[in-house]
């Protein structure tokens, strides 16, 4: 899920505005949306492309440019972002991509490593024990909200957090995989945890962003609200790989 373009966070005000959860993109339907496949030499390339525009009178107007390409034989999807502000006034820019995982992927042997050197719970009184493993659903499990912070990059400037599930289900019978999750830094210098193993809620939240969940009026208090200038614009690029075995 794509949260954002102006807003992230729980609904709350900023400068006498109100705003819905997590911002108005993943409730706007795409234009423009196309899909390709072309052979180069002997691969075999697949696109799907889309763009979605926030804007209102007196207010944003944002564009998301997609494009999220694969080829065949391997198990690696690139999504790219372009964010432009399309309009005459700065805007405030904040953006988080909620990736969602479940069951089978999730289990009770399942283990999850993250980037940084520091967890650090929303709320105080949120216990830090069991934020790198998982556990069956339980009706009573409510919750929890982490930030992930002290970040350390590959040599290309990529942040990594991985899920691996050693008995995954395969056709051929069970096998180690692990799913890996990759980003730049530099442009999505945040990450957010959302663990919610209840039943019926059983989710996995790994969400690199450009700030936190506590809302437009929290980052602009702190100095850390990114303003887009009129007709600037910033690119973000993820990746999700598979390995087996």
């Amino acid at each position: 899920m794509t949260c954002g373009l102006s807003y992230v966070g729980a609904p709350g005000e900023d400068a006498g505005e109100a705003f819905g959860l997590h911002g108005r993109a993943h409730h706007l339907p795409a234009r423009q949306v196309s899909a390709a496949g072309r052979w180069h030499n002997n691969e075999y390339d697949m696109t799907l492309s889309g763009l979605v525009e926030e804007t209102r009178i007196f207010g944003e107007n944002l564009r998301l440019t997609r494009t999220i390409r694969s080829r065949l034989g391997e198990n690696r999807i690139n999504v790219v972002d372009i964010v432009e502000n399309a309009g005459f006034t700065e805007t405030p820019l904040m953006l988080l991509y909620h990736f969602n995982f479940g069951y089978p992927l999730l289990d009770e042997a399942t283990k999850i490593s993250f980037p940084s050197h520091t967890v650090i719970p929303r709320e105080p009184d949120v216990p830090l024990d069991g934020y790198d493993r998982w556990t069956l659903p339980n009706a009573a499990a409510t919750e929890r909200v982490y930030y992930h912070e002290d970040m350390t990059a590959d040599e290309n400037g990529c942040l990594t957090a991985a899920i691996h599930n050693p008995h995954f289900p395969l056709p051929g019978g069970e096998r180690p995989l692990t799913l890996r999750l990759s980003w730049y830094q530099s442009q999505l210098p945040k990450l957010v945890q959302w663990r919610m193993p209840g039943a019926g809620v059983h989710v996995l939240g790994i969400e690199p962003a450009t700030c936190t969940v506590a809302g437009r009026a929290a980052e602009r208090a702190r100095g850390d609200l990114f303003i887009l200038p009129p007709g600037a614009s910033r690119q973000f690029e993820i990746e999700i790989s598979i390995i087996v075995n």
